[in-house]
C-alpha cells in the first residue's frame, strides 16, 4: 500500500504542475510556495482536477495519504518548437475530416505539425480533439524501480503488476 500511496503522490505532483492553467481560469491564481496538504485543499478546490478532488476526498480505494504535501512551484512557460510551427503552416491546409461510410470520421492529408489551427465550422469539437491527438509535447519516459499497476476483478480480489519502461515521444512535430 505504501508503494500505491507513492505512486499517486508522483501522478499528484504531475497533475499539481497544470494548476496554473486551471488558475487562470478561475481569475486568480494560487501563489508560488503554496502547500495544498488534507487540512487546507478544499479552499484550492477550484483549481484542481476532478480527479484530484477524488483523490483527496478519499472516498474510492486509491486516496491520497493523510500527510499528503504538495507545493505549488511557478508558472512556466514553454515555447512550442520551430520545426512544429513551421507545418503547421505549412501542412495544416490540406488536413482533412472524410466520413466513413459506418458513420465515423478519419483524417487524410496529414503530415506533421498542428492539423487545425483555427478550429471552426460544424465539426469543431473534433478538430479541438484531432489537435490534442496530435499536440506538440516531445517527452522522454524512463523508469527503473518500475510502476505498479493494480488489478481487481469482479470478486475484489486484487494481484499487482510492476512495469519497467523506457519510451520517447517525439511524433508529430516534423
Amino acid at each position: 500500500m505504501k508503494r500505491a500511496h507513492g505512486c499517486l503522490f508522483g501522478v499528484a505532483l504531475m497533475l499539481v504542475l497544470v494548476a496554473p492553467m486551471f488558475a487562470a481560469e478561475g481569475g486568480g491564481g494560487i501563489p508560488p510556495g503554496t502547500v495544498i496538504t488534507m487540512q487546507n485543499w478544499q479552499q484550492y478546490r477550484n483549481f484542481i482536477p476532478d480527479g484530484m478532488i477524488a483523490l483527496f476526498q478519499g472516498e474510492y480505494f486509491f486516496k491520497f495519504p493523510p500527510d499528503i504535501r504538495i507545493e505549488i512551484g511557478p508558472t512556466s512557460t514553454w515555447r512550442v518548437n520551430a520545426a512544429y510551427v513551421q507545418n503547421t503552416e505549412k501542412y495544416a491546409g490540406q488536413v482533412k475530416i472524410v466520413d466513413l461510410p459506418d458513420g465515423e470520421h478519419t483524417l487524410s492529408g496529414y503530415e506533421a505539425g498542428r492539423p487545425f489551427p483555427n478550429p471552426s465550422g460544424p465539426r469543431k469539437g473534433w478538430e479541438i480533439l484531432v489537435d490534442e491527438w496530435y499536440r506538440y509535447v516531445p517527452y522522454e519516459i524512463c523508469s527503473t524501480n518500475g510502476i505498479p499497476a493494480y488489478l481487481v476483478d469482479r470478486f475484489g480480489h486484487m494481484t499487482t503488476e510492476e512495469v519497467k519502461e523506457s519510451y520517447r515521444r517525439m511524433g508529430h512535430i516534423s
